[in-house]
């Protein structure tokens, strides 16, 4: 009889710890709010830890847990030991609660699902109740109006952050309209005249003409009067023929009149008076006066020869049959 009572102890004990292992609970913070207050809900589901292989389905909520009870912020599902020694897990999500229906609500038991297995909540009740009004001391008459310290910089403060875009707006108005008044009262381009280009042979004859009215080559100074001959020829040929003669030696000047086409003759002169400026300038040679009056007639001659023959144009690579070696 005594053994017989040990088993049926063994058996309670084994199906009591089964049903502790696992389960479904629903807890409230309070049964009873005023109304618009707030309060917690756990949700929590306990399972022995070896079992803790299958498929839990979480129930899910949307924003009223009854037609009378809203939930206003869902927490997280969270998982975990119950404790540090058991060897239980435990599921938790946590709710929050309102009202604003005076009355008491029943909260039905929640079904959570594990596996083929479906587990309930104990049910509960939210009652809800207004706030209350002590009568007796009657109605209270508004307060009065209290007048805080505004100090200027704040009110400044305070306005820049409510109009800063107006401000933007108004300087972006401002350079507009300066823009706008600038261009309208800027001075007008004055339209330059163009000035017509007195052409080449103009120029040199007129220089040229100059020296022989002046008889030039009487004076003392060959140089100078041969420097200015051979400046007006050189000056003429990069005006009329694209020779940079100015900036050349007379080597590289006779070397381009190659290119142009320039009758033979006159690529002659220009090669003689070109080489006897140069004996006159470095090598102090001095001609005779006659021969300056010759220079000076040959140079209007050249001139005259060549001011209505179309600008010669530098052929490159080709040479004409008339060069002067």
């Amino acid at each position: 009889m005594k053994q017989f009572c040990l088993h049926i102890l063994l058996l309670l004990s084994v199906a009591f710890q089964a049903h502790a292992q696992t389960g479904a609970q629903l807890t409230l913070t309070n049964d009873t709010i005023r109304i618009g207050d707030q309060l917690r809900m756990d949700l929590s589901f306990t399972l022995n830890e070896k079992a803790d292989t299958g498929k839990i389905i979480w129930p899910e909520f949307d924003n009223f847990l009854t037609d009378n009870i809203e939930i206003t912020k869902k927490g997280a599902l969270q998982k975990g030991k119950q404790d540090s020694t058991s060897q239980l897990t435990a599921y938790l999500q946590q709710f929050i609660l309102t009202g604003f229906d005076i009355g008491t609500y029943p909260i039905p038991s929640i079904e959570i699902k594990y596996d083929d297995s479906t587990f309930l909540t104990n049910p509960a009740q939210l009652s809800i109740v207004t706030v209350a009004v002590d009568t007796s001391k009657g109605i209270y008459d508004n307060k009065p109006i209290f007048e805080v310290d505004y100090t200027l910089t704040q009110q400044m403060n305070d306005w820049f952050k409510d109009n800063w875009y107006w401000i933007i707006i108004g300087l972006l108005m401002v350079v507009l309209v300066i823009l706008i008044f600038k261009f309208k009262n800027r001075p007008k381009e004055i339209e330059e005249v163009p000035v017509p280009k007195i052409p080449a042979h103009i120029t040199a004859l007129s220089v040229l003409k100059s020296l022989e009215k002046n008889q030039a080559w009487l004076g003392e100074d060959k140089k100078l009067y041969y420097s200015e001959v051979t400046d007006v020829l050189r000056k003429y040929l990069e005006e009329r023929f694209d020779i940079l003669a100015l900036e050349k030696t007379t080597v590289e000047v006779i070397k381009d009149l190659k290119y142009t086409d320039i009758l033979s003759k006159d690529k002659f002169f220009l090669q003689e008076i070109l080489r006897q400026a140069d004996l006159v300038k470095f090598a102090k040679f001095k001609p005779a006066d006659e021969d300056g009056a010759i220079v000076l007639n040959k140079s209007i001659e050249f001139v005259e020869r060549t001011k209505e023959e179309m600008e010669a144009s530098i052929k490159n690579k080709t040479k004409p049959t008339d060069d002067v070696q």
